[in-house]
């Protein structure tokens, strides 16, 4: 019955010797919620879509808000925080609050990602695995709201002033 949920990747039940029952349960990556049409869904890592129905309201109050992605964009937006080996942990995706698309002269495809604590961090999709560094920098932020940039091509976190991203 387990393996019916649409939010269940895999399960593994072993029976030891000493008959202790052993449970795992693979979870999908939950990247977010966006609406569409009037309805809401839940954006897993393979950039798939499950639609939401009026009784699972509460629980999608935890996930960040996905902003107007084209299809394309949302599903290489979904697969970029959870290549293999560069996967955005969970105690980092629990502190988005939105994930919107982004754009600069250089990259189409960047997202502007919204923190809880107020910060916007720019990046694009290849280097979004760098928000697993995201607490670093926080202490030595001089003020609240900072925009944060996740750059590739020196693997680090830095700040910029907002201007620079608007």
């Amino acid at each position: 019955k387990i393996e019916a949920n649409e939010l269940i990747k895999n399960v593994t039940i072993e029976k030891m010797m000493s008959g202790v029952v052993h449970i795992e349960v693979e979870e999908e990556d939950i990247i977010g919620t966006y609406q569409e049409n009037k309805k809401t869904y839940l954006l897993l890592g393979d950039g798939s879509s499950i639609e939401q129905d009026g009784k699972d309201i509460q629980r999608i109050v935890k996930f960040p808000l996905i902003g107007k992605f084209s299809k394309e964009q949302r599903t290489l937006m979904a697969e970029s925080f959870v290549r293999p080996g560069k996967k955005v942990k969970a105690e980092y995706m629990s502190l988005i609050s939105e994930i919107n698309p982004h754009e600069e002269s250089y990259d189409k495809n960047m997202v502007e990602i919204v923190m809880q604590d107020g910060n916007r961090v720019y990046s694009a999709y290849e280097s979004v695995f760098l928000l697993n560094l995201y607490k670093e920098p926080l202490p030595n932020l001089k003020k609240d709201n900072e925009c944060i940039l996740l750059d590739l091509l020196t693997e680090s976190i830095t700040t910029e002033d907002c201007k620079a991203f608007q």
